[in-house]
């Protein structure tokens, strides 16, 4: 049965004084200077044959995908019915009544000019990728189409004028072209100030520019705009629903900066103004998030406790369970090393619901190879370690030394401790001022197995800096020249060795502990009164 379309697509449009007609078969071509458009007024006409015509009347190569579309077109009859209307929408509405599509192909000309291809092709399927992106391309075509409209120009701030502006943005943003869609948003806010897709088109333009900022080498420029805007919003439409997700953008942003604890407290602020509102969930889990990039459990786990308090983690969200699983574990293998089945159950749990590409996961590795380890399974400990190493450079330089340790331990319970030892000394000597926390771990290995001299070099460059670390790595050093004077048999060549290293020392907090050693070499010796010196804390 023959299908029959009629279209009254767009009302008859009347060239301006003086504009070029070309009249002949089916439809009329006007040009006005630049601009093209096409009317026609028939009945019935066959939609390959339409598509054929009209290819003609401009001057367009015709070609069709598949041998069967013409065929298949010839079957279904259209009524042209349209004045002042863009050719290419001419062709893709005959094409759609006939239950196809067209795209179109240019190439420039020797002799200047282009050529046109229109190209008939079966209708995108919304099942693929390339389908979608198809439609997406049609509708964002139509879009500007009615935008360039005289009915759009004439009342650019309308409602059908402002969708059709966050449509486009929309879709622009789908396809990553976000520079673009931005633009289309701060029109929509300059039209727009007042109206109730003001506070939206706000929140979206912060999303592209968090996005933007996410996607480029240096994205502080970007990020510094999503800042703005998120304040604007804020402070411009106080109680909106856009604000709520806008402090989850805001929590998201500040994490990504590294602003972590200035995330922790503005969160916790706001927090008392959104109780009632689902997006609670997300900014409990953005503060503990923040703790936990702290690396502060405590913290952490004080936010998850609210969250827990209030909702059960089965009715979350399977991104908010991954998010809570990971925290959970966390707070568990940093505050109760004494329980790992805890720290174990939720880290599978993390595994088993968070992505296979999820960046996080390099982190879960590591503690859950803390807890086999606490367990005593060494063969999954030394698993765990290897596959974290994998993942090495996408952890921050706290959980990267975590991860060599995890790396060195697993090796020691396995019985390989000369790789272990090894593997550890040439990460520290690569790196000493960025792996210190580490040359003081491998130093403290070196002890336990009566390598003191391994443990002094070690930690030689540690002990040069003024800070905290440096002044543990000089009481190693200090502890480490006593075993070995002791075990040899030399306590009198003690003093002279440490004393130099004992005067660098900067932390009152651990003069008791020097006092004991030097006391204790100096009551050795049979120096009565250096020892006692010593106990008072005056060394000589």
């Amino acid at each position: 049965m023959i299908a029959r379309v009629a279209w009254l697509a767009w009302a008859a449009v009347l060239c301006a004084s003086g504009a070029a007609q070309e009249v002949g078969g089916t439809f009329r071509v006007t040009r006005d200077g630049e601009r093209v458009t096409v009317a026609a007024n028939r009945p019935a006409v066959p939609c390959d044959r339409a598509l054929g015509e009209l290819a003609t009347a401009l001057g367009w190569r015709l070609r069709w995908q598949l041998d069967d579309l013409g065929p298949r077109l010839a079957d279904h009859l259209v009524d042209l019915a349209f004045g002042g209307l863009d050719p290419r929408s001419a062709a893709q509405l005959i094409a759609v009544a006939g239950g196809a599509d067209v795209v179109f192909h240019e190439r420039p000309l020797d002799a200047g000019g282009t050529a046109v291809e229109l190209v008939v092709i079966e209708v995108p399927d919304a099942a693929s990728a390339a389908g979608r992106q198809r439609l997406r391309h049609t509708a964002l075509q139509w879009y500007r189409r009615y935008l360039d409209s005289a009915e759009s120009a004439s009342d650019p701030d309308s409602t059908a004028a402002i969708d059709a502006r966050m449509q486009v943005a929309a879709i622009l943003r789908q396809e990553g072209s976000l520079e673009d869609a931005t633009r289309v948003l701060e029109e929509v806010y300059a039209l727009a100030p007042h109206v109730d897709k003001a506070p939206r088109s706000l929140l979206r333009l912060a999303e592209c520019y968090f996005e933007l900022g996410r996607s480029a080498t240096d994205g502080d420029a970007w990020f510094l705009e999503c800042e703005r805007t998120l304040q604007r919003l804020f402070r411009q439409h106080v109680g909106s629903p856009e604000t709520v997700r806008g402090t989850v953008l805001l929590g998201r942003l500040l994490i990504e900066q590294g602003r972590f604890e200035e995330c922790a407290r503005e969160l916790e602020r706001r927090a008392l103004y959104l109780a009632q509102n689902q997006e609670i969930v997300d900014v409990y889990l953005l503060r503990a998030t923040a703790w936990f990039r702290l690396d502060r459990a405590d913290e952490c786990e004080a936010a998850l406790a609210t969250l827990d308090g209030a909702f059960r983690v089965a009715s979350l969200a399977r991104e908010q369970q991954a998010d809570h699983e990971l925290l959970a574990g966390f707070v568990a293998s940093q505050l109760h090393p004494e329980r790992p089945d805890d720290a174990e159950r939720h880290l599978r749990r993390f595994f088993d619901l968070s992505a296979p590409d999820d960046p996080r996961r390099a982190v879960a590795l590591v503690m859950i190879g803390q807890a086999y380890l606490e367990q005593q399974r060494f063969l999954q400990a030394r698993a765990a370690a290897v596959a974290a190493r994998r993942e090495r450079d996408g952890l921050d330089r706290c959980w990267a030394r975590r991860s060599s340790e995890l790396w060195a331990a697993s090796l020691l319970a396995v019985g390989d401790e000369d790789r272990a030892l090894l593997e550890l000394e040439l990460d520290v000597r690569k790196d000493p001022d960025g792996e210190a926390e580490l040359g003081v771990y491998l130093a403290q290995l070196f002890m336990a197995r009566g390598r003191y001299r391994k443990a002094v070099g070690v930690l030689e460059k540690i002990a040069e800096r003024g800070d905290e670390l440096g002044d543990r790595a000089r009481l190693l050093q200090i502890e480490a020249l006593h075993a070995q004077c002791r075990e040899t048999g030399m306590l009198e060549a003690f003093p002279a060795q440490a004393l130099p290293i004992a005067r660098r020392m900067t932390s009152r907090e651990l003069e008791p502990r020097i006092a004991e050693i030097f006391g204790s070499v100096y009551d050795a010796l049979g120096d009565a009164e250096r020892a006692a010196d010593a106990w008072r804390g005056v060394l000589r």
